[in-house]
């Protein structure tokens, strides 16, 4: 009985610096970035007013900013306020993006809430500020153009260069 409790009693028995973090300790970086972005940008609705579609070109022109600013994750927003707001933000984007491009065929609301999804899902890890200059670059030809129709697949793939 002594021998397998052995592993028990030497994981008791060493310093706290070496013990594995509580769940609770585990989470109080999260806490702290979740609180810091509310505490910065405000509730959701500010979030988005922070946030909106006119400040892509200033975010192409400071693009070390873009990058290394302190703007948050898509993973960020959506752990601070929740993933509602995360896909209502990107849609808003993408409308954006919608009214923009000059082609016949454009997005349906279906097809823009669904790529929302996928970019909050494949690609939670860019920042907003990234995401912002993305698009804008996309704008600008940068990663071709759309024939007759925007393609949610052409922005997927565009996204990956």
């Amino acid at each position: 009985m002594i021998v397998k409790l052995k592993p028990l009693i030497e994981k008791l028995m060493k310093p706290d610096s070496e013990k594995p973090k509580s769940c609770v300790e585990q989470y109080k970086p999260l806490q702290k970035a979740i609180s810091e972005v509310k505490t910065r940008y405000g509730d959701a609705r500010q979030f988005m007013i922070t946030f909106n579609k006119n400040i892509q070109p200033l975010v192409a022109a400071n693009i070390e900013r873009a990058y290394l600013g302190t703007a948050p994750t898509l993973t960020l927003v959506r752990n601070s306020y929740n993933n509602n707001v995360l896909i209502m933000w990107i849609i808003a984007q993408l409308e954006n993006l919608n009214d923009f491009i000059g082609v016949n065929q454009k997005m349906n609301i279906n097809q823009m809430e669904e790529l929302a999804q996928i970019i909050a899902i494949d690609y939670h890890f860019l920042k907003v500020t990234e995401l912002h200059l993305f698009l804008h670059r996309l704008k600008a030809g940068r990663y071709g153009e759309f024939f007759g129709n925007i393609d949610p697949i052409i922005i997927t793939k565009a996204l990956r260069t």
